[in-house]
């Protein structure tokens, strides 16, 4: 049953800020949370640092002045446990009806989670995405993330060609009714592309899922913390594709081309960032055999955006 607009903001948001070795963006993130629109909200913050990391201690100064905040929690992992099961530990935390999450170094605009949660509850939506911009650390904007070929409501089967042709993420612009979430398992404890599974996971479950064309995110990107190109990435790359395969049936030729395509130019750039020349000859090779025309769109997309400076995977 539907509720009014004053009982509506008797809901709590709660919103996961897993941070690690960022103590210096935390704080601009944690106030975009408390200057929400939205003033039934929760902010857990989830120090992965690890009991024995210097940089526990330098977070938890900076947290001081909310230590005694009624909306602030705060989670101290005993050892880094990494990005996904960081998460599940504020997930697990959280009082929330529903749960979005923020990067250490994103922010929210002041009315994403009111303008998230309204339309979730209007529409009786368990999970909703919506689109995000991408800033350097100037305020310029240079990425607009968007899925134009994603309608407001849209049908799981649609949803899934549409994710893995074109992941739909990133994990800032979920929110999920949190006996969805937890439901479903959270997230996956992979090396990487752990937000890309979740969204895989919410799909296949047959939640009901929305769209907000709306962009009330701004991601930052800034020196060498954002993209991975190590051996995880390598790895990480490898199993996603495994996964995605696993759907190839439901896909034309031409999206299947597409996606592999971009595998390669993908770990094109991880094994040349590793000086791995070979191996990097080798997936640009592969690359433009698979697709020609997409590979060179690929590539040049993405050495436009390492000029700016390494954004998030």
């Amino acid at each position: 049953m539907k509720t009014g607009p004053e009982e509506n903001k008797l809901v709590k948001v709660s919103v996961v800020i897993p941070t690690y070795k960022r103590s210096e963006f935390l704080i601009r993130a944690l106030g975009s949370v408390l200057e929400q629109t939205w003033k039934e909200i929760e902010a857990v913050v989830v120090d992965d640092n690890g009991a024995d990391s210097p940089y526990r201690k330098d977070t938890q100064k900076l947290l001081e002045p909310w230590q005694a905040d009624s909306r602030v929690r705060i989670v101290l992992n005993e050892k880094n446990l990494g990005g996904a099961l960081a998460r599940n530990e504020g997930i697990k935390a959280c009082t929330g009806e529903y749960i979005t999450f923020l990067d250490d170094d994103d922010v929210f605009l002041p009315q994403k989670v009111e303008v998230q949660v309204t339309a979730m509850m209007e529409n009786g939506w368990d999970m909703s995405f919506m689109d995000c911009d991408v800033s350097d650390m100037k305020g310029d904007i240079v990425d607009r993330r968007r899925h134009p070929d994603v309608d407001e409501h849209p049908d799981n089967e649609k949803l899934l060609i549409s994710h893995l042709v074109d992941p739909l993420t990133p994990t800032d612009t979920y929110m999920y009714r949190a006996e969805t979430l937890r439901r479903i398992g959270m997230f996956d404890d992979v090396l990487t592309a752990q937000e890309y599974l979740l969204m895989l996971k919410t799909i296949t479950s047959g939640a009901k899922i929305g769209y907000i064309r709306q962009s009330l995110v701004m991601q930052y990107i800034h020196d060498g913390e954002r993209m991975s190109f190590g051996k995880n990435k390598v790895t990480g790359e490898t199993y996603l594709l495994s996964v995605k395969k696993k759907y190839f049936h439901l896909l034309t030729g031409k999206q299947r081309r597409f996606i592999v395509c971009r595998h390669h130019a993908v770990l094109f750039f991880a094994t040349l960032k590793r000086h791995e020349y070979a191996q990097a000859l080798k997936h640009m090779a592969l690359a433009a055999l698979t697709d020609p025309v997409t590979s060179a769109r690929l590539f040049l997309d993405k050495v436009s955006m390492l000029k700016v400076k390494s954004p998030k995977a």
